[in-house]
């Protein structure tokens, strides 16, 4: 008897699970999603054109909470990455307009270039700042125009006085807000433990 128990018991449970597994199926169906069908929503997200929405579920099961700011990698601004020399940035930016160095940190030098400013301390760059003048910047290889930057970037990290930050893990990127009538004056992508 006890055999049968032993082996009969947890067949029993097996097959009773098994049933009330397929009764809760049935009756409440889990909305689920694969890993490569995420995937596949992301690459096929136009955040060129994307704007924020308020979070919902949508008929495919993934959140439409999904802004394209959280969609970037803030892995490269015009070109730039923060992990990049200054071998590498002028290989890709050619030789700077010119260059000046801090006068209080003498190893910190900023590079200026026709799209942006490039800030480098001890041979590591700082930031990456581009200016209102060039009217658009370049994140992770998309284009994004200055007036319209604050809608295609969506929901932001925070939002301080002088501006909006957005952040991906150690990566900050800010959008400078002239107080008097919200224009944006700058943006800087930076490490984000250097805020």
């Amino acid at each position: 008897m006890n055999k049968l128990l032993g082996v009969g018991l947890p067949l029993a449970m097996l097959v009773t699970g098994g049933l009330w597994t397929q009764y809760q199926e049935y009756e409440h169906p889990v909305l689920t999603t694969s890993v490569s069908a995420v995937a596949e929503n992301i690459a096929a997200t136009d955040i060129t054109t994307a704007t924020y929405k308020t979070p919902e579920v949508t008929a495919a099961g993934t959140s439409a909470s999904e802004t394209p700011s959280s969609l970037l990698r803030f892995g490269s601004v015009n070109g730039i990455a923060l992990s990049d020399d200054l071998k590498t940035i002028v290989e890709l930016k050619g030789e700077p307009l010119s260059m000046i160095q801090d006068e209080i940190i003498k190893s910190s030098r900023t590079y200026l270039f026709k799209d942006c400013e490039i800030n480098i301390v001890d041979g590591a760059v700082q930031s990456v700042t581009v200016g209102a003048a060039v009217g658009k910047v370049e994140i992770d290889g998309i284009s994004f125009p200055f007036d319209k930057l604050k809608d295609r970037l969506g929901m932001p990290y925070f939002i301080s006085e002088d501006g909006i930050v957005y952040k991906k893990g150690n990566m900050a990127f800010k959008i400078f807000m002239d107080p008097h009538d919200n224009h944006i004056k700058s943006v800087s992508y930076f490490h984000a433990g250097n805020q």
